[in-house]
């Protein structure tokens, strides 16, 4: 039990390094020719949500409206925090803060679910090629969409893997949530539903034990739609 609270302790102090990191190093990215276009865009969903008024969306809008995805709209609250009101960060900085937080929840993910199901070797490893891999680091910095993209994956099939694995009533309203957080993240995160399908076939055909204690009925699935509708919306 210590052994294990230690490498849970390796695992917190691992991503809070990485945060710190990336927090200071912000500064040292800048600005992307999609920041002005994303920056309109997350204001207007913002004034759309708080009025319904659909003008807003036209009249913000750089260029055409395109729908913000949930990092673009944590960007512009971290923007409205720490630029606007606190002003201790600049404004491409607060804004992309965004981003170093998606990438250090993903990576909290990756470490603590490869330390639960592989160990402490597996997860070291699997975090230090995941934190140090250049693209990665750079795009923490500067592309929150994208980022956004990356954890709502790496959420989305953990969530999955843990349903079929548990058959727990939990994990599959986790699941609808994360499937619907995804796809409001970006379009390309349809190719999640071909990769769960395909992954599910292969393992429940090649390990035919299947555990009936908390099987899903009816009204499971009923509440898991819902909770997949609420979310996307």
């Amino acid at each position: 039990m210590k052994k294990f609270k230690k490498e849970i302790l390796i695992g917190i102090i691992f991503v809070s390094l990485y945060f710190i990191i990336g927090i200071f190093t912000l500064d040292d990215y800048g600005f992307t020719w999609d920041d002005p276009q994303e920056f309109s865009y997350a204001e207007a969903n913002f004034k759309y949500i708080i009025s319904k008024d659909k003008a807003v969306l036209s009249k913000i809008a750089y260029y055409t409206y395109s729908p913000s995805n949930v990092g673009n709209l944590i960007g512009f609250f971290s923007k409205k925090i720490f630029y606007d009101w606190i002003k201790i960060m600049s404004l491409d900085s607060a804004y992309h803060l965004a981003g170093i937080i998606f990438g250090s929840l993903t990576l909290l993910f990756i470490f603590f679910f490869c330390l639960k199901e592989f160990g402490l070797k597996t997860a070291i490893i699997s975090s230090l090629s995941f934190a140090l891999f250049p693209r990665i680091f750079g795009h923490i910095h500067n592309n929150v969409k994208d980022v956004t993209v990356m954890f709502a994956f790496t959420f989305t099939l953990i969530s999955f893997y843990y349903l079929y694995k548990t058959k727990e009533k939990k994990w599959f309203y986790i699941s609808a949530f994360s499937l619907g957080f995804a796809f409001n993240t970006k379009l390309l995160t349809i190719f999640l539903i071909p990769i769960i399908i395909s992954w599910f076939i292969l393992v429940h055909y090649l390990n035919s034990e299947f555990n009936d204690k908390n099987k899903l009925r009816k009204y499971d699935f009923v509440k898991a739609t819902l909770i997949f509708l609420i979310t996307l919306y």
